[in-house]
C-alpha cells in the first residue's frame, strides 16, 4: 500500500502532465501495449519499471537489464488513458470530472462511485471516492487511487 500512498502525493502535488509520473502510473497498474491476451498478464513475477522520460519496460526474476521497453500512455495529460485506465481498475463504477471549484479548494475535483453506492434500493454502501487535483484529470487519477487505497486496507 505504501507504493499507492507514494503514488497519490506525487499525484495530488503534480501541476500538470508528467512523464516521469505517466510511467510510475503504468509501471503501478501494469501497463503494457501488447493486448490483453499477451503472456505478460499471465506472469505476475515480470516487475514493471519507469526506464526513462515517460518510457518502461519490464524484468523476469534474475534479469538486470529491461527486456523491452515502451512508451507508456499520458495518464497526467489524456483523459482518454485516464478514463480507460478507470474502466479497467473500476469496471461498472460510475465517475463525475469537475473543473469547478468550491470555497474549500480551488482545485479541480473527481469522484468515482460502485454501483452499490448509487442504488439507494439496495441501501447506501460508502463506496465512493473524491480526489483533486491541479487539472481534472489529475483529480481523477487521485480519486482512483483513493479507492485502490481503501481496497487495500479491507
Amino acid at each position: 500500500m505504501t507504493d499507492i500512498l507514494a503514488l497519490l502525493a506525487r499525484v495530488e502535488a503534480a501541476t500538470g502532465p508528467d512523464r516521469e509520473l505517466d510511467a510510475v502510473i503504468a509501471s503501478q497498474f501494469r501497463y503494457h501495449p501488447y493486448g490483453s491476451f499477451h503472456w505478460l498478464d499471465r506472469s505476475p513475477e515480470a516487475v514493471y519499471a519507469p526506464t526513462h522520460s515517460g518510457w518502461m519496460g519490464f524484468t523476469l526474476p534474475g534479469e538486470d537489464t529491461p527486456r523491452d521497453t515502451w512508451r507508456s500512455l499520458a495518464y497526467t495529460s489524456s483523459l482518454d488513458a485516464t478514463v480507460a485506465l478507470v474502466e479497467k481498475m473500476r469496471p461498472g463504477w460510475f465517475f463525475t470530472v469537475s473543473n469547478f471549484s468550491s470555497v474549500i479548494d480551488e482545485r479541480p475535483w473527481a469522484d468515482i462511485a460502485s454501483r452499490k453506492c448509487i442504488n439507494e434500493e439496495q441501501g447506501h454502501e460508502d463506496q465512493s471516492y473524491l480526489g483533486r487535483g491541479n487539472t481534472p484529470v489529475l483529480a481523477l487519477l487521485a480519486a482512483l487511487l483513493r479507492s485502490m487505497i481503501e481496497e487495500e486496507g479491507r
